[in-house]
């Protein structure tokens, strides 16, 4: 294991290929990881890889604190994000990662697709509040400010909650780009907004206001979360591939890829980072599934999908290359007892912790992995929190830029989605764009 910062651990060693080959690899990137150098000494949106300039824009962070601090925190007890996609999957991903957390946090309530279920039940929660004298912020955001899901939502959430307009409004804030429906809806109406960097892509905005104002709103620590993607952009801008997990991995899955892995399994094993596999298959999918690349990714939960999807992933076919995502502490944790015979039933068990037994579980995993001759590239977490989190959004970024350059695609349209986004408009009876 290679050791950086105290944050991260990775191992590319079970990969499949020899250094030499990687080297080789690597090289074909390095024009385009020296040009992205040279894009940071110059704080200008106006380039596809913009995103890597917010972990270090004290401007939108300034803002972003500025608006928090127009409400009175001691008021607020929950956080409702209207948004969907890029514009909620990074917020859900840290908020899941940190939920063991000492500190507390607000509740951050989330509507996404348009489910009366879940409408319901998020707004029984406001009402809960309500009744306790507490008060709700909603952040109604949108990129396009014309996503359909997400101007529903606020609409139907309106019509539940029954508030003045001007009481709903009052706690609303709008993000979204300048000049936008969305953007002129809010103007005209006197809600609260914030504007994103127009070259930023929704899966690429968590250092923008869409991650920044909903965790700072509930009380996660951004200067942490901002430090971690600062470090992160640093190590992942190293030329040498063997001290850059986020090169090292774009190499391990193109030449993966190109031997038939056309499947790379994110085989996380805490389940509270289900989220951050959740906004990384958006990152990957949206960001490679294109000129009919067949690069798909998919999330795994140890140890629950070994008891599922396990016997596909030991014998089925080897077309996947996987990433192995751990950490190596955890904020809580639990003994099994030693008064009730355990060993009987499962020897060896008594008296382990549950996160020894989650690392001997993955251990003998790996083991069998490379047995059977199967790749995985090993990501290992040193601890969760803020900062570890904002390293591994950057980090992740950053690799799927090289991996696009690698494979031959734009990283940074969405051509297909839009295609499925004019349909709706269609049949809603809107004008296409």
């Amino acid at each position: 294991m290679t050791k950086f910062e105290d944050i991260i651990h990775f191992n590319f060693n079970q990969t499949g290929f020899d250094r030499v080959t990687f080297e080789r690899t690597s090289e074909q990137i390095q024009p385009y990881l020296i040009g992205l150098k040279k894009k940071l000494t110059r704080f200008e949106y106006d380039f596809p890889e913009a995103s890597i300039l917010l972990p270090r824009d004290e401007r939108i962070f300034k803002n972003v604190n500025d608006l928090i601090r127009t409400f009175n925190q001691d008021e607020i007890a929950a956080i409702v994000l209207i948004g969907i996609g890029g514009s909620n999957l990074g917020v859900e991903a840290v908020q899941s990662a940190l939920v063991s957390s000492s500190q507390a946090k607000k509740e951050i309530l989330f509507l996404e697709t348009v489910d009366p279920i879940n409408l319901k039940k998020v707004v029984d929660q406001i009402k809960n509040y309500r009744d306790q004298n507490k008060k709700i912020i909603f952040v109604w955001a949108s990129k396009s400010g014309k996503t359909s899901e997400t101007i529903a939502n606020y609409g139907a959430l309106a019509d539940a909650l029954k508030d003045s307009n001007q009481s709903l409004f009052d706690w609303t804030i709008v993000i979204t780009d300048a000049g936008s429906d969305l953007d002129q809806y809010a103007s005209s109406r006197g809600i609260k907004k914030i504007n994103l960097p127009n070259q930023v892509g929704g899966r690429y905005s968590v250092f923008s206001p869409v991650g920044l104002l909903p965790l700072g709103l509930a009380g996660f620590d951004l200067i942490s979360f901002l430090r971690g993607g600062q470090k992160a952009l640093e190590l992942a801008l190293n030329e040498n591939f063997e001290r850059n997990p986020a090169l090292a991995g774009a190499v391990s899955t193109f030449l993966n890829f190109k031997n038939g892995k056309n499947i790379i399994n994110l085989f996380i094993f805490n389940p509270n980072l289900n989220g951050l596999g959740q906004w990384l298959r958006q990152l990957i999918g949206e960001s490679l599934g294109k000129d009919n690349q067949k690069l798909t990714p998919i999330v795994s939960i140890g140890t629950t999908d070994l008891h599922s999807v396990g016997q596909l992933y030991f014998d089925g076919g080897k077309d996947k290359f996987t990433f192995f995502i751990s950490n190596r502490t955890w904020p809580i944790d639990f003994q099994v007892s030693d008064r009730f015979g355990l060993n009987n039933l499962a020897a060896g068990v008594e008296r382990k912790s549950l996160a020894e037994l989650m690392t001997i579980i993955l251990k003998a995993v790996k083991s069998v992995y490379r047995s059977k001759g199967l790749p995985f590239f090993e990501l290992e977490l040193e601890r969760i929190d803020e900062e570890t989190v904002g390293f591994l959004f950057q980090l992740k970024m950053i690799e799927v830029m090289f991996l696009a350059q690698l494979i031959g695609v734009n990283a940074f349209d969405q051509s297909g989605v839009e295609v499925y986004k004019d349909e709706v408009r269609k049949n809603l009876g809107l004008a296409q764009d």
